[in-house]
């Protein structure tokens, strides 16, 4: 690919700029009952009280249930706190509440991490992107938690029963998938997140191991896998999950939704379909590490066609209208690459990164946008945002 500065798209785009478009984000809770009529035991599996705790725009938010506490009764006790905390909630159903808005009304942009420790609780988590002239946000992928990467292997399993909510292409409501997620006794660490991935994508479903906030302790992180497509591109919005009393052994019983990782790749914004015959989507392979690789591709659906991926170290931090899309990186340090999307209209690009550890917590952001022939709209991808581990 040929690499050039931007001083005349730059300025294209700096012209068009409107006001910043709102980056909201709705991210949804729900606790309920692993089985029908079985209430909060008031514990977790290590006989500890339980909790259920998320974190949300930079606040932790917790609550213990007592032993006997129905799910609908948590789920209030959880609200509550939040909007003792500030925050701007809406009652979905007696066990799912969504948070609107931060305290003082600020944009909620990168999401919720949630977890619930009670042995008879389970969770749900979902995202919705809050207005949908939102160029720039966040509102799709969800959490699995894995194991730590030093945690030795133990001589008991466990399951983790995994619903997935996504929007399928051509249809006019969302669908669901359920994955059971076995994970044997004996295994390592590596092995074991090598195989929910797996079974994951058997299933028909992408995934990326990222680090994200700890919702039990300001100063903690956990690693997870985030969800964000389906193999098809369909973007995974929502997530219910189960874990048996071993799974709550191995792993934290953890997810989230709409999360922006400390470290690890995740896909931003909204595409611009163009002249494109379907929804153009980014996806991530192999992990960004220091002294390892990975690649970023964008599906652009436009095969065969002039692409120009625009590069920068940050996301933008509001949509930048240009031509008939919108520019998702930001436009004071991108850098472009001129090249062909291949047969089936994708445009991928290899990174290598250097075995220097002053690169951990290096950001990236990148966009293609795939020209059309003229007098054609233009097809600009989602955004992808990569922070080296």
């Amino acid at each position: 690919m040929r690499s050039i500065h931007t001083p005349f798209l730059y300025i294209v785009a700096l012209a068009a700029v409107a006001a910043p478009a709102i980056t909201q984000q709705k991210v949804c809770l729900s606790v309920h009952q692993q089985q029908a009529l079985i209430p909060a035991a008031g514990n977790d599996v290590w006989g500890h009280p339980s909790r259920v705790t998320a974190c949300v725009a930079g606040r932790w938010i917790a609550v213990y249930p007592q032993p006997g506490t129905s799910d609908e009764d948590v789920s209030a006790a959880h609200e509550l706190a939040f909007q003792n905390a500030g925050f701007t909630t809406q009652r979905v159903s007696p066990t799912e509440f969504c948070i609107t808005a931060a305290p003082g009304g600020a944009d909620i942009v990168a999401g919720a991490v949630y977890e619930v420790t009670d042995l008879n609780l389970a969770a749900d988590s979902k995202v919705h992107d809050e207005t949908i002239s939102n160029p720039v946000t966040k509102s799709n992928g969800v959490l699995i938690a894995l194991p730590a990467p030093s945690q030795p292997p133990v001589a008991f399993g466990g399951q983790i029963d995994v619903d997935l909510f996504f929007e399928p292409i051509g249809a006019t409501g969302p669908a669901t998938v359920s994955v059971p997620v076995p994970l044997p006794p004996f295994q390592p660490a590596a092995q074991m997140v090598a195989n929910m991935r797996q079974r994951l994508l058997l299933a028909g479903f992408r995934s990326s191991t990222v680090l994200v906030l700890d919702p039990a302790s300001p100063s903690g992180a956990v690693d997870a896998l985030q969800i964000e497509r389906t193999t098809a591109g369909e973007p995974v919005f929502g997530i219910e999950i189960h874990w048996d009393a071993g799974a709550r052994q191995i792993v934290r019983p953890l997810t989230g939704a709409g999360v922006q990782p400390l470290f690890g790749a995740s896909e931003y914004g909204v595409a611009t379909a163009g002249t494109a015959a379907g929804e153009p989507w980014s996806y991530v392979t192999g992990t960004p590490l220091v002294g390892g690789t990975f690649g970023i591709v964008h599906e652009t659906h436009l095969p065969v066609s002039i692409e120009i991926t625009a590069l920068s170290l940050v996301p933008a931090p509001f949509a930048v209208p240009v031509f008939n899309g919108n520019l998702l990186v930001d436009p004071s340090s991108m850098l472009l690459e001129i090249g062909l999307t291949d047969a089936l209209g994708a445009a991928a690009r290899p990174w290598l990164v250097p075995p220097d550890p002053m690169l951990s917590g290096f950001e990236l952001a990148s966009q293609a946008v795939a020209l059309a022939p003229p007098g054609n709209p233009d097809t600009f991808s989602t955004g992808v945002r990569v922070v080296i581990r």
